[in-house]
């Protein structure tokens, strides 16, 4: 179809459309920017709550930490005087080598020792001695200064030990004081 419109106003329409179609995708524009800051207000609301909600989670979490905390330096400190008093208490107590060395002394020349066996059983520790003497009384004797030595609750000789009248061979088994 040929126009009939005259150069300079076919250039001024040109410009017109232009016009509108800049016009319209400005609206276009316009209109979803403002649906996207529509849309985004929930998300928005709902991040500020969860911030909120965060922060009071993050305040208990810190305050049952400090808690912990707490709980576990005062029970450091019970464990901490349970382990001094044990050692307090220990270095009242005989070592194993003080109470070998006391029955060493006691042991009469009559009788010999030819092994020792320490064994510790929880708050109960034994001593088992394996040897020979050579009277019943000189055995006897023995067994009685072990008793009288206040290391041992109990002393323990075996009838068997005692069958012969020389040269016997024994096991004693001793029962520490705790």
């Amino acid at each position: 179809m040929a126009n009939l419109l005259p150069s300079h106003e076919r250039q001024e329409l040109a410009r017109q459309r232009m016009r509108r179609l800049m016009s319209a995708i400005l609206v276009l524009i316009s209109g979803v920017f403002v649906i996207g800051t529509v849309l985004l207000i929930p998300s928005f609301v709902a991040a500020i709550s969860s911030r909120e909600a965060g922060k009071v989670r993050l305040e208990t979490t810190h305050q049952l930490l400090e808690r912990q905390k707490d709980a576990t330096a005062s029970s450091d400190v019970v464990a901490t005087k349970e382990k001094v008093t044990l050692v307090i208490n220990d270095a009242d107590a005989l070592s194993v080598s003080d109470i070998l060395a006391r029955v060493v002394e006691i042991v009469p020349t009559q009788v010999s020792l030819q092994s020792v066996l320490w064994r510790d059983e929880g708050e109960t520790a034994f001593l088992d001695m394996t040897g020979s003497a050579a009277t019943r009384n000189s055995l006897i004797a023995f067994g009685d200064a072990l008793r009288s030595s206040g290391l041992f609750t109990e002393v323990t000789i075996p009838i068997e030990s005692l069958a012969q009248q020389n040269d016997l061979h024994f096991r004693l088994s001793l029962t520490l004081v705790p």
